[in-house]
Order: structure tokens, then C-alpha cells, then sequence
């Protein structure tokens, strides 16, 4: 179940926010009153041809953009995890956009646990002054190739639903992610082409890995194990820029350029994260999530890295 809500950082009630790190979190003393100015004497007013509106105090909201925007929001929020702990739902929180909740598939009381669990956060919504976005939450079925919305929602049903930027399709095939992906990065390619003779190749590169190497890299542990087709239109992205950076020519092959540049190839690059998490080189967090399978007894299959489902 995919929550966003409307502006959110907007509609932060002061109050409500200062109360709750008081007593949820201990903060008090100077450190209270520390956050509580940073908030609190704020006001606005429009500007237009020279004319000023009437000056109003702001009540509500923290700023987007700024450092603790985020960390405030996430604080304002935090009793929503009581609400699913009370359900028995397992929940992962991202800032202001989703709230991903997983439950087991073998579960046949998941649609009225989910049903109910979001009657229950619809209301404390309410109640904390935020408000749910109906076309952008949804409840995503995996089930025989369907996704499904509840007819609670006002949104109708979806083929295919964006997660923290990532389009997921009905038959998990990111079909439409990575058509999405190569669209945008071939775009900012043709531009960086436009203006990489006025470059040197290390300011190109820079450009490259902003714009493109970033794109690619964007939840890309999801196209492990995808069909080599799908791989290889991300790899025709990355050929093209790795042949802007060297200046080399399409009929030269594309391996000892990589190489030159240190680049990883597509497909390696997916399983990069994994690599970094069996190395020591994650999160802890994320590195208990990815355990190497042990087998009974010695086979040849054994040095082959396979993983335990977790």
C-alpha cells in the first residue's frame, strides 16, 4: 500500500509538532526551545509590482528543501507506525511520498488488515491536519500477474504504478522503467554532445555520470536476473556516452574503452550492491537482508554465491 500525501511539508501544524517531539522523542530543555524558534516567528507576505500584501505569521509547514525539513517530517509522522504495528503489517517509511507496506502472500486476512489499517491512518491523517492524495495512493496486488487498487480509493485500477520513481508494471518486468530510463538519459546524451566540444573529457565525464550514470544506476539491483534484451538497451546508453567521453568511433569495440574508463558494464554494475553488502561495505541494515545460502553437504555448486531468501 503506496500512501502520499498533499503537500505534506505544507501542512505541518507547529503545534502538533513541538508536542510530539516533547513527548515521544524526550526532547526538551534548550534543545526544545532551539527547535521550537526555528519554527516559530516566521511570517509571508506576497510581492507583487512593488505592492505588499498584508503580513501573515506561518502556523504551519517546514521547508522543503532545507536540512531538517525531511527529519522534521519524519518526526511528525512517527505515531503512524503504532497505527501499523497495531495491525500486524510490516512498514517502511520513506519521507513524504510512500509508505510501503509489506505483508506475507500467504496471508488471506491481508485485504481487511489493509483495508482497515487505511481507514485507521485516513482518520489520524485527519486529526494531525494532513491529507491523503487518492490518485497517488493505492494498494498494489501482486497476484496472477494483476495489480488491483481498493475500491476504498478513488483512483480506478492500474496496470502499472510509479514507486519512488520506479515504474512498476503488472508482470514485474520493468519493461516500462527501463523504456523510461533510456528515454531520458538518450536525451541528456544528445545534449551533452551538443555542448562536449567545448568540454575536456573529464568535465564531459562529470556531465556523463551526473545526468546519465546516475540514471542507470537508479534502483538497479531490480534488473538483476531480468532478460539479456532489457539489459542491453540500459548498455546501448551507457556505449553511446562511454564513446562521447573517449571520442572513439562505433565500429571500434565498446570492452576496451570501458575498460579504460574503469566502467563497470550494465549488468555488473545491478549486482554492485549486493557485492557491496556481502563485503561489509552497506549498511547494516541492509547487508542483514542478504545472507549467502548454505548448502547441506560440499558441492561443486557451492563457490557459485547463491543467496538465502530471506
Amino acid at each position: 500500500m503506496l500512501l502520499d500525501f498533499i503537500a505534506a511539508f505544507d501542512t505541518i501544524d507547529h503545534s502538533i509538532l513541538l508536542t510530539r517531539r516533547e513527548q515521544r522523542f524526550g526532547i526538551s530543555g534548550k534543545t526544545l526551545k532551539w527547535l521550537g524558534s526555528y519554527l516559530e516567528d516566521r511570517t509571508q507576505f506576497v510581492s507583487v509590482n512593488n505592492l505588499n500584501s498584508t503580513t501573515s505569521t506561518v502556523k504551519d509547514g517546514v521547508l522543503q528543501g532545507s536540512v531538517l525539513g525531511p527529519l522534521l517530517f519524519s518526526l511528525y509522522v512517527a505515531p503512524l507506525e503504532d497505527i501499523f504495528k497495531a495491525h500486524g503489517i510490516n512498514v517502511m517509511v520513506y519521507a513524504d511520498d510512500t509508505v510501503y507496506h509489506v505483508v506475507k502472500p500467504d496471508d488471506r486476512t491481508a485485504i481487511p488488515k489493509l483495508e482497515k489499517c487505511l481507514q485507521d491512518t485516513r482518520t489520524w491523517t485527519i486529526k494531525n491536519k494532513l491529507v491523503l492524495s487518492d490518485g497517488k495512493t493505492s494498494l498494489k496486488i501482486v497476484l496472477l500477474a494483476l495489480i488491483l487498487t481498493l475500491g476504498l480509493l478513488l483512483s480506478p485500477p492500474q496496470t502499472k504504478v510509479r514507486d519512488l520513481g520506479v515504474i512498476i508494471d503488472k508482470h514485474l518486468s520493468f519493461t516500462s522503467q527501463i523504456s523510461n530510463v533510456c528515454k531520458s538519459a538518450f536525451y541528456a546524451l544528445n545534449n551533452i554532445r551538443k555542448v562536449s566540444k567545448y568540454l575536456d573529457s573529464h568535465s564531459t565525464e562529470g556531465l556523463i555520470h551526473t545526468f546519465i550514470s546516475s540514471r542507470i544506476d537508479n534502483c538497479n539491483s531490480l534488473f538483476c536476473s531480468l532478460p539479456v534484451a532489457e539489459i542491453a538497451k540500459l548498455q546501448r546508453v551507457q556505449n553511446g556516452a562511454a564513446r562521447l567521453v573517449t571520442g572513439s568511433k562505433r565500429t571500434e569495440h565498446i570492452t576496451p574503452t570501458q575498460r579504460n574508463l574503469h566502467w563497470l558494464a550494465v549488468e555488473q554494475r545491478s549486482c554492485l550492491l549486493v557485492s557491496k553488502a556481502l563485503n561489509g561495505m552497506s549498511p547494516s541494515w541492509l547487508k542483514e537482508l542478504i545472507v549467502q545460502y548454505t548448502l547441506a553437504r560440499r558441492l561443486r555448486s557451492c563457490n557459485r554465491g547463491f543467496l538465502k531468501n530471506v
